[in-house]
């Protein structure tokens, strides 16, 4: 263990004569040993080129296999070790997973989905979510290797107990439910149930994952077939803000609980809702924070957003949405910008409908606000534009 903690410390370079090596050692040690090879080996991987790893045949490519071969051992410590360090891979080497995204790496993966080591399972989710991760210039790479039914072993390790396996497998999802055969089978397995109880109860990470799950699957189908009734709408919609507090605006987690939110903002009512599905902010005035505080601080596609969002509020919760507007520091500045530039019509008829709300309550903070910005005077030659 100490030699291992030492290697992955000291490696710096994916030769060919350590991966040898630690091939021979992977192939020939005991399986109580296996263990620390596995930890140092997934190491050197992390650092190899983009090229060997994916290059059928290549010695990188071969130590990756290795890896895959170790999850069909029968030494659970083995298996969650060597999950974990796939996972660990296709994280850090998101450029690599369009290639490897094959049924000889992702079956062996599914397979202990269904593992009674709930540790075991964990990894072999955080795998898949790794591997079916979209990066910054594409979409979630398309499984192509996951049938009809092979998805309920991800939607069931989801429903588990155990928070950090749910986390996980919630992630996986979010990558994939993009398929509109697997949202399918998903909804019908009750994925909802899940994805609330991670916006509910998860880490930063799992919030962000479940937001994102959730965006998936109302783009895909109604409001009505997703949420079921008033209470679970009310509880998505409060995890979905309170989730924001914990959130980098700048993240694309961000924009995913924003988009539910305006997607809920924009519903018309539904025979299973008793009210308008965007009213329970309404109802929680302290649910309105996190939205200005985006609103605020935000960037510009951020601010569209909870403009849209927030619009919908001014008939119900007019004075505290106004209170909220004009003590946060950048509010009304942010309001005025984006009434004038934004291309959407929703977001200028929703930011001059805010503006008006803020300045019947707070007539004067708000025109010094706009004063102390430099936008009153093309606000005002926005606006008349906007009435020609």
């Amino acid at each position: 263990e100490a030699s291992a903690a030492a290697l992955i410390k000291l490696v710096r370079k994916a030769d060919t004569a350590t991966i040898n090596q630690l091939l021979g050692l992977i192939q020939g040690e005991s399986p109580s040993l296996k263990v620390h090879v596995i930890r140092v080996l997934g190491h050197v991987l992390t650092i190899a080129s983009q090229k060997e790893l994916v290059q059928r045949g290549s010695l990188a490519n071969k130590a990756l296999k290795s890896l895959v071969q170790v999850l069909n051992s029968s030494n659970e410590k083995n298996q969650e070790c060597a999950a974990s360090a796939l996972a660990d891979l296709f994280s850090s080497r998101p450029e690599i997973c369009d290639s490897l995204a094959t049924d000889d790496i992702i079956q062996p993966c599914m397979k202990l989905l269904t593992s009674k080591t709930p540790v075991v399972a964990t990894q072999s989710a955080r795998a898949l979510g790794a591997l079916s991760q979209p990066d910054r210039t594409k979409s979630p790479i398309k499984i192509p290797y996951i049938s009809e039914g092979e998805v309920r072993p991800l939607i069931k390790l989801a429903k588990t107990s155990f928070i950090n396996a749910a986390e996980a497998a919630v992630a996986a999802l979010a990558n994939i439910l993009s398929d509109l055969q697997i949202a399918s089978e998903a909804l019908a397995e009750d994925v909802v149930s899940a994805l609330t109880r991670v916006l509910g109860e998860g880490t930063a990470e799992g919030k962000k994952n479940a937001s994102r799950a959730l965006h998936q699957l109302l783009k895909n189908f109604p409001v009505g077939a997703v949420l079921q009734g008033n209470s679970q709408c009310r509880f998505a919609v409060l995890a979905l803000v309170e989730s924001l507090k914990t959130m980098d605006l700048h993240e694309i987690g961000t924009a995913d609980a924003l988009e539910v939110l305006a997607l809920l903002a924009r519903s018309k009512q539904k025979a299973k809702f008793t009210h308008q599905l965007w009213s329970t902010l309404a109802e929680v005035p302290s649910s309105l924070e996190p939205l200005v505080h985006c609103l605020a601080d935000g960037p510009p596609a951020v601010q569209d957003k909870v403009i849209v969002i927030l619009s919908r509020l001014c008939g119900d919760q007019p004075v505290a949405l106004a209170d909220m507007l004009i003590t946060k520091p950048n509010t009304i500045a942010s309001l005025a910008n984006r009434t004038m530039h934004s291309s959407s019509l929703d977001v200028k008829v929703g930011g001059t409908v805010l503006l008006t709300c803020a300045a019947k309550e707070h007539k004067q903070q708000s025109m010094d606000a706009l004063n102390l910005s430099g936008f009153l005077k093309p606000l005002i030659s926005s606006l008349v534009g906007m009435m020609r």
